[in-house]
């Protein structure tokens, strides 16, 4: 066939040869670097099942069944990876498998030993959320007690996690418990202290980390009695305060002649005792005992004096001076030996006006009540640090 061109001027002819040749050319290159059935292919994430774990997945769908392709992507910043070999199942798809969250760019696929690739896409795989906690606390219900509480909510319903927490003094990590129905965790058993580092994990990925503090409540009740010295000089003698907590630390403050002393830190015994050792001779009093934190505080306002000037005689209170040999006269066969500086010094009759009928200085004393008349009579006994009252009736 041939084809006729109207006349034209020649140099025109060659600028549209030369523009026709050139349009040519560049379809050819921009379908090279499209490459022309280079496959388009789509894709589906699957998440890690924990925080940090190479157990996710990209799906690449849109290839042909049986084919055999390279798979292209790069993570974050890593050199690309180049995945050979790999042959689509029979719903067309390949799975990129084992790998963590993250940007996954540049996805692409080339049949196998061939670089045109089609188009490439990006797919960013995500961590499960971490949990995020609230605690509440229910104190000890009391002095030293160890029935308080942590709950920790927000959590899954069945789901198994790891609880950790510092008691204050060591990292506590509990055994893989399961929330129960309402999302939560409680941490029992506990004591007043201040509780730091309380989180959850579940699946690698770790909580937000919450402090705590739980207090005593209430106060104590104690009981204190002395213990006197076994003789003169010796060293064995003590108050002891009891009605605490076994093995507690408490502090303790109380005066001495009306003095406070330096305070006293001991822990409780098994039996919930702690004992003032030695002590000096004299009156103890407002002896106060609580934690070293202040709380639970406990008082005694008794005096304890420490030096056996207590009085405490088995003493006749009737006299029967009537000569028949029985309970002819009043004396203190009992009467409590002399002690360290605690000496025996008289003793004093009154009758019922308050005359002195009767004095000695002998501890043997006797007293017959000759010339008195029958009736109620006063008595003292003087130590050198006590005196001790009492009364006794003359009958005839």
């Amino acid at each position: 066939m041939n084809i006729f061109l109207p006349q034209m001027n020649v140099n025109k002819v060659f600028k549209i040869l030369a523009s026709f040749c050139f349009l040519v050319t560049f379809s050819a290159q921009r379908g090279n670097a499209q490459c022309a059935g280079g496959p388009i292919i789509t894709a589906t994430p699957t998440n890690p099942s924990g925080c940090g774990n190479a157990d996710g997945s990209i799906t690449i769908s849109g290839l042909i069944a049986g084919t055999v392709y390279d798979i292209n992507y790069t993570f974050i910043s890593f050199p690309a990876t180049i995945v050979k070999n790999q042959t689509a199942d029979g719903s067309g798809k390949i799975v990129i498998p084992n790998i963590k969250s993250g940007a996954y760019t540049n996805i692409s696929a080339s049949l196998a030993g061939n670089s045109c690739t089609g188009n490439a896409i990006v797919v960013t795989l995500a961590d499960p959320l971490p949990p995020a906690i609230t605690t509440t606390v229910t104190n000890p219900s009391s002095c030293s007690g160890t029935n308080g509480s942590i709950i920790i909510s927000g959590l899954g319903s069945g789901s198994n996690y790891s609880v950790v927490y510092n008691n204050g003094i060591t990292d506590v990590t509990l055994p893989v418990t399961a929330a129960n129905a309402s999302g939560q965790i409680t941490i029992g058993n506990l004591k007043a202290s201040v509780y730091t580092k309380i989180s959850a994990t579940l699946n690698n990925c770790k909580s937000n980390v919450v402090t705590e503090t739980l207090i005593n409540t209430g106060s104590l009740s104690i009981t204190v009695v002395e213990d006197n010295p076994t003789s003169c000089g010796a060293t064995d003698g003590k108050i002891v305060i009891s009605g605490l907590s076994s093995t507690v630390g408490y502090k303790i403050i109380y005066k001495l002649d009306g003095v406070v002393q330096p305070t006293v830190n001991q822990t409780a015994n098994a039996n919930g005792e702690v004992a003032l050792a030695n002590p000096a001779v004299g009156s103890y009093s407002e002896i106060s005992v609580s934690l070293p934190d202040n709380s639970c505080p406990a008082s005694s306002s008794g005096v304890f004096v420490n030096n056996n000037a207590q009085l405490v005689m088995d003493a006749p209170n009737i006299i029967t001076p009537n000569h028949d040999d029985k309970n002819e006269v009043f004396h203190i066969p009992a009467l409590l030996l002399d002690y360290c500086d605690n000496k025996f010094e008289n003793i004093e009759i009154f009758n019922r006006w308050g005359t002195k009928v009767f004095t000695s200085k002998d501890r043997n004393f006797k007293w017959d009540a000759e010339g008195e008349a029958d009736g109620i009579y006063f008595y003292y006994v003087k130590y050198t640090n006590a005196k001790y009252k009492s009364w006794l009736q003359v009958i005839r």
